[in-house]
């Protein structure tokens, strides 16, 4: 498995793990359903195990990982630490209903797993903050993956919805959607400035990515799951489909990403 995808992999269990413990921790103060608290709570302690595998994968050999880990100041020992506590919380609060704990104890631990899988997802994200190169020298290029945690936190509270008989509230999907939208075209319109240095917002609309980008990250990552949690809020069908589209718009712009961050130019023309 090679790093680039690696790096996909991680993005996308990132935003998963942020978007089904975001919903759990809503679904939990709307008294939803124990068994699909658990399912949810469950897959995205799942998601959080498959972001280590894929984390350590990208760190290849162990003296990395341990030069990583030993160094607080390194975005990796940010993304381990934040990984342990929202894993640490996740079991327990499956712990805790499992048990049938008192209900302000599972919504605590559920809001404590869902704000430390959002770090989880800011330090995987800020490992392309770099402010010496022109693609990756804003920290707007964090917010598309919490636009699609947000996509896939909706879509999972729309699931649950559906099963148990319940539409999905539209304000809410429209907020989750906007969101997304609006981290995208902050993005651009902060990197299009440095077109001139060179070629980043012109290479994402028009150019090399183009095809990455409007096909994967805005039509299958934004706007299709933004489409079927407003119009398709009682389909079980239609909503699973808006939650695996949501991840696959997320593995886009990560690929969009990494790109960026290499030269879109050779030294020798042919």
């Amino acid at each position: 498995m090679g790093v680039g995808f690696a790096a996909v992999l991680a993005a996308v269990f990132a935003a998963a793990a942020t978007g089904l413990s975001g919903a759990v921790a809503v679904l939990e103060r709307r008294s939803a359903p124990v068994p699909s608290l658990t399912l949810a709570s469950a897959l995205a302690c799942i998601a959080l195990l498959a972001l280590a595998g894929t984390s350590l994968m990208q760190l290849g050999r162990p003296q990395l990982i341990f030069a990583a880990f030993s160094n607080p100041a390194s975005s990796i020992f940010k993304l381990g630490v934040a990984w342990i506590v929202a894993r640490g919380a996740c079991a327990a609060y499956l712990a805790a209903i499992h048990r049938a704990a008192y209900e302000s104890t599972c919504r605590k631990l559920a809001l404590i797993a869902s704000a430390a899988a959002a770090l989880v997802l800011m330090a995987h994200a800020s490992n392309y903050v770099m402010p010496w190169r022109a693609a990756w020298n804003t920290w707007s290029i964090v917010l598309p993956f919490f636009g699609y945690a947000a996509l896939i936190g909706v879509a999972t509270m729309g699931l649950v919805g559906a099963v148990h008989g319940y539409a999905l509230d539209r304000r809410v999907s429209l907020a989750a959607g906007g969101f997304a939208v609006f981290g995208l075209a902050l993005y651009l319109v902060i990197v299009g400035g440095n077109d001139a240095v060179e070629p980043t917002a012109s290479r994402v609309l028009t150019g090399d990515l183009a095809t990455w980008f409007w096909g994967l990250t805005v039509g299958a990552g934004v706007v299709l799951p933004w489409g079927l949690t407003l119009l398709a809020r009682q389909s079980r069908v239609a909503l699973t489909a808006a939650l695996f589209a949501a991840l696959v718009g997320c593995a886009g712009w990560q690929i969009v990403v990494l790109r960026l961050g290499s030269a879109a130019w050779s030294f020798f023309a042919r």
